[in-house]
C-alpha cells in the first residue's frame, strides 16, 4: 500500500492552525504595495516564524524504521532540477560572443542537471525572438522591469542556454516559462516549433524555426517537459495586466491553444498565488481563490500547479500549511491527484537584518552550510511526497542563491552544487516508507531539525540523513525488514554554519568512505550540521 507520508504528517495540523498566521504581521515598508512588489520583496513586512536552530540537548537519540517493501513513489530526479535567470544569462557565454563559456562548463563538471527552468521575473520581459541568430542582428532589450537596467543585447539566448546546459549534462530536460507579458500566441507556437521540430515540416508556415535551430548548432530537438504559463503574474508590475484571475486564465487559454497547435501532447503548469504568507493575503484569506479559479477553468489542460516556497524564511512546517491547501484543492476540485505541485522556485530565504544593515550582507546564507542544510531538509521532505512532481532550485546562475559564481573572471561552485551531487548519489530507484522517532523529527513542527529519505534499487538501500542541528550529534538506531551491511558513507559538512565555498575558500567538504564489513548495520551517530548518505547492501542473517 502506498503511503502519502508528507500529507499524512501535515494533515495532523488542526484547522485552527491552518487558519492562523504562521508569523506575526508587521506593516509593509512605506511605498511597498501588492502592485509594486519586486523580486526579493516576498517577505517584506513579515516577521518570520523561523525554524529551530537545533540548539537542543546533546546526544538525543533518533530511531529510524525503514519499510523497504512499502514503496511511496518512483525516484523522480526532476525534483533535483535548477532554475536559471535571464538577469545573469551572460555567465553562460564568453564575453562578446555566443560561445558557451568553458570556465562554467569546467566548474560545473559532473553536476547532474536533470531539469532546467528558464526563468523567473525576467521571463516576462525577455523576448526570445530578439535573442536568437547572429549576435550583430539581435535587438537590444531589457530583461527586467528595473528602470536602472539599460537595454542590451542578450548574448545568451534560448539556444545558447540549451547548448551550455547540455555541455554539462547531455541528458538535460527543460522547462520554458512562456512570456505572457510581451510575446504573442503566435510567438509561443514558433518557439515550440523551434525547440521541438525536426526541420522536415513547418507547421506554422513562414519561417522554418526548427531548421533555424539546427542551423544555429542545436541539431537535437530540445526536450521541454513543462511549458509554464507565466511567472508570478498576480503581483508586481504585471498584476495590472493579469488581475483579477480571470484575465490570467484567458491568457493561459490562448497560450495553451497556441502551444498545442504544434505539440498536442504539451504539458503545462499554471501558477498559484505568489508569496501567500504576505500580510495582505493572510489577513484577507483570499490567496487560495487564485488557484481555485485556475483549477476550475484549466484543470483539464494543466498538469502542474507552480508554487514558489522560500524556506528558513518560514519553517518547513509553515510552508507545508500552504502546500497542503494546494493538494487538498486539487483533489476536491478536479476529483483526482493527477495535477502535481511544481516548486519552480525554491531556496533558503536569507533574513533581512533588523538593524538597517543591507540585506545583501546576509545573501551568503543562501549557499552557506546553513543554507545547504535548509535546502537538504526541504529536498528530503519533498522527495517522499507523491504530490510533488517537479522542483527547480532558485537559482543556478545568479545571486544570492547561486550554484555557480564568477569572481575575477573565474568560475567556481558553491556548496549547493555539492549538495545536489550528494543527493543524486543518495537515491536509488524507488522511495520507500521511512518513519522517525525522537525530538526534532516531526514534519509538522517548526522544531524540525532531523529528516531522512530512504530508497531502494537492485543493490540494496540508500538513505539520506540531514541533521540541521547546530550543536547536537544524533545517535541513530536503524531497523530494517532484513539485515544490511554498510558499504559506503558520504559525509557533507563544514566547520561552522556560516561556512561557504568560493573561488578561494572551500570550507564545505564532502568525504566519501568505502566500508568493508559484513556486520549487520544498526547504529550510527549523525554529526551536527551534516548531510550523510548511506549505501547499504543485504547481508546474510546471523553475521
Amino acid at each position: 500500500m502506498k503511503r502519502d507520508v508528507f500529507s499524512r504528517s501535515i494533515a495532523r495540523l488542526t484547522v485552527a492552525l491552518l487558519a492562523a498566521s504562521p508569523c506575526a504581521a508587521q506593516e509593509p515598508p512605506q511605498g511597498v504595495s501588492r502592485d509594486n512588489l519586486r523580486a526579493g520583496d516576498e517577505y517584506r513586512g513579515v516577521e518570520l516564524d523561523a525554524p529551530a536552530s537545533g540548539a537542543i540537548k546533546h546526544g538525543l537519540p533518533v530511531s529510524i524504521r525503514v519499510y523497504e517493501d512499502n514503496v511511496i513513489r518512483p525516484v523522480d530526479r526532476d525534483l533535483l532540477g535548477f532554475n536559471h535567470n535571464w538577469f545573469w544569462s551572460w555567465v553562460f557565454v564568453e564575453k562578446g560572443s555566443t560561445r558557451p563559456h568553458p570556465g562554467l562548463i569546467e566548474a560545473a563538471e559532473g553536476l547532474p542537471m536533470p531539469l532546467n527552468r528558464m526563468a523567473g521575473t525576467g521571463s516576462q520581459y525577455m523576448q526570445w525572438k530578439l535573442a536568437v541568430g547572429p549576435l550583430d542582428q539581435r535587438t537590444p532589450q531589457r530583461t527586467r522591469a528595473h528602470k536602472s537596467d539599460p537595454e542590451k543585447v542578450v548574448n545568451a539566448g534560448p539556444l545558447e542556454w540549451v547548448k551550455t546546459v547540455r555541455a554539462i549534462d547531455p541528458d538535460a530536460e527543460f522547462v520554458w516559462v512562456l512570456n505572457m507579458n510581451k510575446d504573442r500566441p503566435e510567438d509561443h507556437a514558433d518557439l515550440v516549433e523551434m525547440f521541438t521540430g525536426d526541420g522536415t515540416t513547418n507547421p506554422n508556415g513562414g519561417k522554418n524555426w526548427a531548421q533555424f535551430r539546427i542551423d544555429q548548432g542545436v541539431e537535437r530537438p530540445v526536450s521541454v517537459k513543462i511549458w509554464e504559463l507565466g511567472n508570478e503574474l498576480d503581483w508586481g508590475k504585471e498584476r495590472k495586466h493579469f488581475h483579477p484571475v480571470e484575465k490570467y486564465i484567458a491568457a493561459c487559454k490562448e497560450a495553451i491553444a497556441a502551444v498545442r497547435s504544434v505539440d498536442p501532447n504539451a504539458r503545462f503548469a499554471a501558477h498559484a498565488a505568489t508569496a501567500p504568507w504576505g500580510k495582505q493575503a493572510r489577513q484577507s484569506g483570499d490567496w487560495p481563490n487564485w488557484h481555485r479559479a485556475v483549477l476550475e477553468e484549466l484543470g483539464d489542460d494543466i498538469d502542474y500547479l507552480a508554487f514558489h516556497p522560500y524556506y528558513h524564511g518560514l519553517s518547513t512546517a509553515a510552508i507545508g500549511q500552504y502546500t497542503q491547501t494546494l493538494v487538498d484543492d486539487i483533489r476536491s476540485i478536479t476529483g483526482s491527484d493527477r495535477i502535481k505541485l511544481f516548486h519552480s522556485e525554491h531556496g533558503r530565504w536569507p533574513p533581512r537584518p533588523k538593524d538597517g544593515t543591507p540585506w545583501s550582507k546576509n545573501h551568503f546564507m543562501t549557499h552557506s552550510l546553513e543554507g545547504c542544510l535548509a535546502t537538504g531538509e526541504f529536498l528530503n521532505v519533498s522527495l517522499s511526497d507523491p504530490n510533488v512532481g517537479a522542483m527547480t532550485y532558485h537559482v543556478f546562475n545568479g545571486g544570492p542563491w547561486k550554484v555557480v559564481q564568477r569572481s575575477n573572471g573565474e568560475y567556481s561552485t558553491t556548496g549547493i552544487a555539492d549538495l545536489f551531487k550528494v543527493f543524486n548519489q543518495g537515491l536509488g530507484d524507488e522511495i520507500v516508507d521511512v518513519r522517525l522517532r525522537g525530538e526534532g523529527v516531526d514534519l509538522a513542527s517548526k522544531e524540525l531539525t532531523f529528516t531522512a529519505t530512504a530508497s531502494r534499487d537492485a543493490d540494496g538501500l540508500k538513505l539520506i540523513l540531514v541533521n540541521r542541528s547546530t550543536k547536537s550529534a544524533r545517535p541513530t538506531r536503524f531497523v530494517f525488514d532484513r539485515p544490511y551491511r554498510l558499504v559506503k558513507r558520504i559525509h557533507m559538512t563544514g566547520p561552522h554554519k556560516d561556512a561557504v565555498n568560493s573561488r578561494t575558500r572551500r570550507e564545505i567538504t564532502v568525504e566519501e568512505t568505502e566500508i568493508e564489513s559484513d556486520r549487520a548495520f544498526t547504529t550510527l551517530t549523525v554529526p551536527a550540521m551534516s548531510i550523510v548518505v548511506l549505501h547499504l547492501e543485504p547481508t546474510a542473517r546471523g553475521q
